[in-house]
């Protein structure tokens, strides 16, 4: 779970700045790789949220915020069964988190009853205590602390024997034993090799526009050839290619050990196949490629009917972004050409961002890294061919100084608890506030019901859905629990969402909302574990704003609704 805006790794974690979020997804992409043979391992336990000083800090994280806030994912990921987990190096009270028996004896193995296998992030504070502390082996090919024959020794046979049938219950469990042994490098040729299908090249093409988010629109979109016949694209993101190489980050993919490139070039880019889609429309397309060209950015402008600026940033492996601005003074040249024509400003982005010219312009939308078929995606959602329905998984900050910064050295105290992103006490402080996320449509919510029979939890909440827009789409429907004061818990937090099919206008889906009894519970230090709550409201919406319905859920004794 997110807690350093500008945090490197940010693009690569699949829970973005909300627990239950996290949980949600973790197991379905936990089941869908373990299906195909392939043991996941999730990474990284512990406490591990900013690339500044990595392997130096030492986080000092109260139980309660642990395991209500940065533990579920995890948890999760047990649950759905996978093989492994990877430690971080990150000291947690003193103690590297891959020695540290607290996070991995007593959380991960005792409490949430992890079956698996333990492996290094890569360096180890001392090889034979982190054994007996839970680690069961080290990551291969690490050129740092390696097991070396003396450490084991010094290791109890006990020790290396639970080790070992840990890391052998993950071969067996998936049949590791029966296959070829892998190379640990593929060669060149191999990895070069053209692995993609027209059937996967279709899928990235889907997933990439469902991953858009529009945060704004006066009404500019979808773009209506009838009255838009001119085009002008600027940005120097918008015909910036991806890099090929294994490491480096660019605009399509984050860098570091994660980083996939795209292999199709400029056709990867939003100039590309916006400019493709345009002249099926018979629309013209031009474009200054230079950010800082403002005065002739301005003077094309003029001359066209709509502008779309696209802005971008990148982050990697190994270091902090150093600012929450998009790239190469885009701002600046946004800002400029907004009061000149109607601005459409497209964000390729690792994560949260600022957008100082959010009022002066006609649309946003945001698309978080999406691979080679991201300027396709954004061709999609332009031209209506799609109706976004993204939704933000993290909060678009109004300034930077009310995010949480990496700290360059020393003790980190986790002292603002749960309250992050949307669970901070002022929700003003969100330019756009997590969950938000507009269609081209519009959405109405009936009046909420609970119900118990065939209900799959401890709660249901069932409420129709309506498309009441003039346009097909898709609506994901959130509830956020409220729970008493005296629980010390954020004003609400997210418990439930659900995803419509895509809707034609005047179509209705009934929605289903479960809230299972964990969902229903905070957690206390005095028992060391779940407490239910008997009497808790649920606000439904379109975000962590906008609540559109409320229930109160009382589970002892009866249930009401308004």
């Amino acid at each position: 779970v997110l807690r350093v805006a500008t945090g490197g790794r940010n693009f690569e974690q699949l829970s973005g700045e909300d627990p239950y979020l996290g949980s949600r997804l973790v197991k379905s992409y936990v089941r869908a790789v373990q299906k195909e043979g392939v043991i996941a391992s999730v990474r990284p336990f512990g406490f591990a949220h900013q690339e500044t000083n990595h392997k130096g800090q030492d986080v000092e994280v109260a139980e309660k915020v642990a395991w209500e806030l940065y533990y579920p994912p995890f948890e999760a990921a047990v649950q759905a069964g996978a093989g492994g987990m990877i430690c971080s190096s990150t000291k947690v009270n003193g103690t590297s988190g891959c020695a540290s028996a607290n996070l991995l004896k007593r959380d991960l193995k005792g409490a949430m009853n992890f079956q698996g296998f333990v492996m290094s992030e890569d360096t180890m504070a001392s090889t034979s205590s982190a054994f007996a502390n839970g680690l069961d082996m080290n990551m291969p090919g690490s050129t740092e602390s390696k097991v070396h024959v003396q450490n084991l020794a010094s290791t109890p046979h006990e020790t290396r024997k639970e080790a070992a049938s840990h890391l052998l219950t993950s071969i067996y469990r998936y049949r590791h034993d029966e296959l070829p042994m892998w190379q640990l490098s593929l060669g060149l040729a191999t990895q070069a090799s053209e692995q993609r299908s027209k059937m996967n090249t279709e899928l990235a093409k889907e997933a990439a526009a469902a991953g858009i988010v529009l945060l704004k629109n006066t009404g500019v979109l979808p773009i209506e050839p009838q009255s838009v016949k001119r085009i002008l694209v600027l940005g120097s993101a918008a015909s910036q290619a991806p890099k090929v190489s294994f490491w480096s980050g660019d605009y399509f993919s984050g860098g570091g050990s994660s980083h996939v490139p795209a292999s199709n070039g400029v056709e990867a880019t939003a100039l590309d196949q916006i400019t493709r889609r345009a002249q099926k429309e018979k629309i013209e397309v031009k474009s200054v490629s230079s950010n800082t060209n403002i005065s002739i950015a301005k003077e094309m402008a003029k001359a066209a009917d709509l502008v779309i600026v696209v802005g971008a940033c990148t982050s990697s492996e190994g270091a902090d972004r150093t600012t929450l601005a998009l790239d190469d003074k885009v701002d600046d040249l946004i800002a400029a050409v907004a009061p000149v024509k109607s601005t459409v400003v497209l964000m390729q982005t690792p994560g949260a961002v600022l957008t100082p010219w959010r009022d002066s312009v006609a649309a946003v939308a945001n698309l978080f890294l999406a691979g080679e078929a991201t300027g396709h995606a954004w061709a999609s959602m332009l031209f209506g061919d799609i109706t976004p329905a993204g939704k933000l998984p993290l909060v678009m900050p109004r300034a930077a100084e009310s995010t949480i910064k990496p700290k360059e050295s020393g003790l980190i105290r986790y002292t603002e608890g749960m309250r992050t992103s949307y669970r901070v006490s002022n929700p003003s402080l969100a330019a756009y506030p997590f969950g938000h996320g507009l269609s081209y449509t519009e959405f109405t919510y009936s009046q909420p019901e609970i119900i118990g029979r065939g209900c799959l939890g401890r709660a249901c909440i069932r409420l129709e859905i309506v498309n009441t827009g003039r346009k097909p789409g898709a609506e994901v429907v959130q509830a956020y629990a409220q729970f008493a004061a005296a629980e010390g818990m954020p004003n609400h937090v997210l418990k439930s969402f659900h995803k419509t099919a895509v809707l034609k206008p005047g179509q209705s889906e009934e929605v289903f909302l479960v809230l299972t009894a964990r969902d229903l519970s905070t957690y206390h230090n005095d028992v060391g574990g779940w407490v239910e709550q008997h009497n808790v409201k649920v606000d439904i919406g379109s975000s962590s704003v906008d609540v559109r319905q409320s229930a109160w859920v009382n589970v002892d004794v009866t249930v009401d609704t308004r």
